[in-house]
């Protein structure tokens, strides 16, 4: 393809960028870093290239390979005359560095700043792409998510000369046919950003993203209701991921809103002041689709015919999560349901590195590899979470939800949420006695009661029509009418 050439093109102007510099040395082991050293890593051929930290305490042995060194064991002239040191940090942090290293002695240093500069100097050598829309979900990856089902909106209207491109981070993803894909944080993929008319993201630009004039940025963001605290209201955040948060959303066009309450957090919590659709959802569309599967979908996840199906998700904190007894709770939700149930175990990405952790088999599902959190939670009757925004998307379908939380105090204490989970219309329990109790003795009559005050109190705008309202929205701006 043409693009290849190119890609091929501006790899060779990193390098002029980066000089006769042998040795280059990436200061930094964070998000910034990781990002910088897989760009590095592809067109870096012929230079050794290793990472610097303060302190080698608290830090990785080596990022995307390249092994990570303290600085003060980079002394020789080597590193302070002969090195070209990156500094692959968020601006503020940047400059303070750049200041005490120069004083250290290190002659050459650029920041990672002036690095992506320089690229996009070159890759704006390229028009914008008319129609080219370029899709991210959780930083590469798979088909999921809000801006999968924008997607597929746009692929079922048929639309001429479109390109819709998604950004993958693993080739093992399945796409449907009229997606083309791009490996995420390549040279290719830094191409199709500074080439693609829309773009469609479900979290935070990475900082090696720019926009320019005549591109225009949906974010959908991943996550709704009056749940954990997000962005500037929350308190253990770091400085530079809400640096990275404000210049991201300092280029974003239009916000996605499920609720009403959620327009006001992008107001205060993300200091967004442009467009916002209060249009619901895409990913949650399918709650509402009287055309959807529910057969399909059991059957490619292995559940079994006329069975009563409960999904545990639970979050991560502090690199563990909660463990539940599941024969336990099965046989409560045996009784509940008057009928043979199955559970679906959703682990976080972390926790599937510790196996061992549930013994599963036909009455026990592993569905952490799922690609569609959506339509798990479809095709599940009952849901057991602790803290993940999964729960409001769930009650949407005025399914019961209950919450085991035995660490609700400390979570609420480090995280910290936007009202008291006694106030949500999800069933709380503290232990597993009580969540066997409470699911014994369920009364959707006064679920349902509470769980439509609540979602009318914080002003759900979820109904069906998400996808088709972004894609109207979209259609406006490609056809040069926004």
């Amino acid at each position: 393809m043409e693009c290849d050439r190119e890609t091929t093109s501006m790899s060779n102007g990193i390098e002029a960028l980066l000089g006769e510099f042998k040795n280059l040395v990436i200061y930094g082991a964070g998000g910034v870093s990781r990002v910088a050293c897989r760009l590095l890593k592809e067109c870096c051929t012929g230079r050794e290239i290793c990472v610097a930290v303060t302190d080698l305490h608290g830090n990785p042995k080596s990022v995307e390979g390249f092994q990570v060194y303290a600085i003060g064991d980079l002394t020789s002239d080597r590193y302070k005359k002969d090195a070209l040191l990156i500094i692959a940090m968020m601006p503020v942090a940047a400059r303070e560095l750049r200041e005490r290293l120069h004083e250290a002695g290190y002659q050459n240093i650029i920041t990672v700043g002036e690095l992506v500069d320089g690229m996009y100097n070159e890759l704006y050598d390229n028009p914008i792409q008319k129609g080219k829309i370029l899709f991210v979900n959780f930083s590469g990856r798979g088909y999921g998510c809000n801006p999968k089902y924008i997607c597929k909106e746009i692929l079922e209207r048929k639309w001429d000369d479109m390109d819709c491109v998604w950004a993958v981070n693993d080739e093992g993803y399945q796409f449907p046919l009229g997606i083309r894909t791009v490996p995420y944080g390549s040279f290719r993929y830094y191409y199709e950003l500074a080439t693609a008319q829309v773009w469609i993201d479900n979290q935070h630009k990475n900082y090696f993203s720019r926009k320019r004039d005549g591109q225009f940025y949906i974010q959908t963001w991943h996550g709704c209701g009056p749940l954990k605290k997000i962005e500037h209201d929350a308190q253990s955040l770091p400085s530079s991921y809400l640096e990275l948060a404000e210049l991201d959303m300092g280029m974003v066009d239009v916000c996605l809103s499920g609720a009403g309450f959620n327009s006001m957090l992008f107001r205060r919590a993300f200091r967004y002041n442009g467009e916002i659709l209060e249009c619901g959802c895409p990913r949650n569309d399918i709650f509402f689709d009287m055309g959807f599967s529910a057969a399909e979908i059991r059957t490619a996840i292995g559940i079994p015919k006329e069975t009563s199906v409960i999904l545990y998700a639970p979050t991560l904190r502090d690199g563990e999560s909660n463990r539940i007894d599941v024969p336990y709770l099965l046989d409560a939700c045996e009784k509940l349901f008057a009928n043979h149930c199955v559970m679906l175990i959703r682990e976080h990405p972390q926790m599937k590195m510790q196996p061992g952790r549930y013994t599963f088999s036909d009455n026990v599902i592993n569905v952490s590899d799922y690609p569609d959190m959506q339509e798990i939670l479809a095709v599940s009757d009952l849901l057991i979470t602790d803290y993940s925004s999964v729960m409001w998307d769930f009650s949407l379908q005025k399914k019961p939800v209950f919450l085991y939380h035995p660490d609700v105090t400390v979570y609420g204490e480090e995280r910290g949420i936007y009202i008291p989970f006694s106030e949500m219309p999800y069933i709380e329990a503290f232990t597993m006695n009580e969540l066997y109790e409470k699911l014994c003795c369920y009364d959707d009559g006064l679920y349902r009661k509470k769980l439509d005050n609540f979602l009318g109190k914080y002003e759900s705008f979820d109904c069906g029509e998400a996808a088709g309202a972004v894609v109207d929205r979209m259609g406006e701006v490609i056809k040069n009418e926004a």
